[in-house]
């Protein structure tokens, strides 16, 4: 198996992985899992890690360790499963509880309505910015000696703000009916 992460897991991630005790598969289930030895630092058996390398844009994130980690025959012991919903026993019993299998997918859909609220947010704002500069700001000069002509009157600037004014409402709308639903 081969993951690509995000952020600065070095010596742990949380991962998703097939829970398989006594030969019955239960699915798939958290875990918290040691990539690295804590002693010598250097990857665990079956496991490897590096970096992704350069990033595209600027590099401002070529300081943040996004990896790639890679698992051949991984065993994660008991004790790093996260074990809120279900659990195994010392004894490699699988233990499920009451709360609905609907329920444990409330969480990833309320971190994902919340990442379109947050990119409709960042959206607006940069859109707003960008529109109020372009209506502000006056470029060229006048054919006709009048003042110049101001930026958003060009074609080519609506041709790049309208599209992303229109994503902005459109992130704002999908965002409020996903918290609705």
């Amino acid at each position: 198996m081969v993951a690509w992460w995000l952020g600065e897991g070095l010596y742990a991630l949380v991962v998703f992985a097939r829970l398989i005790t006594y030969g019955q598969d239960y699915g798939v289930h958290g875990f918290i899992l040691q990539l690295r030895s804590l002693d010598d630092h250097l990857p665990l058996p079956g496991i490897t890690v590096g970096d992704i390398g350069t990033k595209f844009g600027n590099g401002a994130y070529n300081t943040m360790d996004n990896g790639v980690l890679q698992l051949d025959h991984v065993r994660i012991p008991r004790d790093q499963m996260l074990m809120r919903l279900s659990q195994v026993t010392r004894e490699g019993k699988y233990i499920h509880s009451d709360v609905p299998r609907q329920l444990v997918y409330g969480t990833m859909i309320f971190v994902r309505q919340t990442i379109v609220a947050d990119a409709s947010r960042a959206l607006s704002r940069a859109v707003c910015i960008a529109v109020r500069y372009s209506a502000v700001r006056r470029q060229f000069g006048s054919q006709d000696g009048g003042p110049e002509t101001q930026v958003i009157d060009f074609k080519t600037q609506q041709s790049r703000l309208f599209p992303l004014l229109a994503s902005a409402y459109a992130f704002r709308f999908v965002g409020n009916w996903l918290k609705w639903l």
